[in-house]
């Protein structure tokens, strides 16, 4: 790793810095997996606002895990950039915001992720924070099952379209020095839909269109399982369930906490859970409200009380 890091002003910088980075990867059995280079431009400005951008590439992968304990198989190379841009902390107000792109080779993958939070410091005692999160990815080869086909265990995946968004937001309050509340609530949604199914058939070919064959004419049987005749002799071959899914949650947990001697604590703890999934499942993201509306909580209570000697 090269770095190059100035920490005197100069010009409308404060600080900034240059870093490059490079990394290979090989398997306990000494086969070479990948290659990695990375670099990373990060600078603060007078005005204490700052920004960092990131930069790095991987190049044809080999993959161990992507079939779930089958062959390991090529992954086309991939290209993924990070950029970060936050306001100066010192204020009582401030901001944050981040995204990331990513996409591969052969139209393969594709992700982008948005994400922007605030913080406010109305008084020095209270702290109260909100981060909302987005992102969508088309991956085309995500797993999706393992089948008895021709006698022999093949792979399936699919091309998957993934939505997902997610908020947090915490409070602390200092009500004096011993005493303070905190909470913590995480609304999170996420959605994907599956197509374009193929079956593994030569993972580590050098062309990408021949590591798989694309199947044609899958039959959706009462909605929930993919039925495939190969010979088309109105007989199932093998068959798979429907993978679609919606997966949605709210966690929130509050914790009060009382310093009743130096070093001694008692903390009350109030977590709830609510978890809704659904297997087929193919709603849009602004359903998840309604579903963990109706979905009866997890809750927990505890107790923890600590006590210092002093020897």
């Amino acid at each position: 790793m090269l770095s190059y890091f100035i920490n005197k002003p100069k010009s409308i910088f404060r600080t900034y810095s240059v870093a490059l980075e490079q990394n290979n990867n090989w398997n306990y059995g000494g086969q070479y997996l990948s290659s990695d280079i990375l670099s990373t431009i990060a600078a603060d400005f007078k005005n204490k606002w700052g920004f960092a951008n990131t930069l790095k590439f991987r190049n044809e992968t080999l993959d161990t895990r992507i079939l779930r304990g089958g062959n390991a198989m090529l992954i086309p190379s991939n290209w993924i950039e990070t950029f970060l841009l936050k306001s100066d902390q010192s204020r009582k107000i401030t901001m944050t915001c981040f995204t990331t792109t990513s996409f591969s080779g052969d139209h393969s993958y594709h992700f982008n992720e948005y994400s922007a939070g605030i913080t406010l410091r109305p008084v020095n005692t209270l702290l109260v924070s909100m981060n909302i999160d987005y992102s969508n990815k088309t991956d085309r080869l995500q797993y999706v099952d393992t089948e008895l086909i021709n006698q022999t265990n093949r792979c399936i995946l699919g091309r998957l379209n993934q939505e997902t968004l997610g908020v947090t937001f915490r409070i602390d309050y200092n009500i004096t020095p011993e005493i303070s509340l905190q909470y913590y609530g995480s609304p999170f949604a996420t959605q994907g839909t599956y197509d374009e199914f193929k079956v593994v058939t030569k993972p580590g070919d050098q062309n990408f269109n021949n590591r798989f064959s694309i199947i044609k004419n899958p039959l959706l049987v009462n909605g929930s399982v993919y039925q495939i005749d190969k010979n088309i002799d109105n007989l199932a071959d093998y068959s798979f369930k429907k993978p679609d899914f919606n997966f949605n949650q709210f966690r929130s947990n509050m914790v009060f906490r009382w310093e009743y001697r130096p070093g001694s604590q008692i903390f009350l703890v109030w977590s709830s859970d609510r978890t809704d999934f659904l297997n087929p499942g193919n709603e849009p993201l602004h359903s998840a409200a309604g579903r963990l509306t109706n979905t009866v909580p997890t809750n927990f209570f505890l107790i923890k009380f600590n006590y210092w000697f002093s020897i």
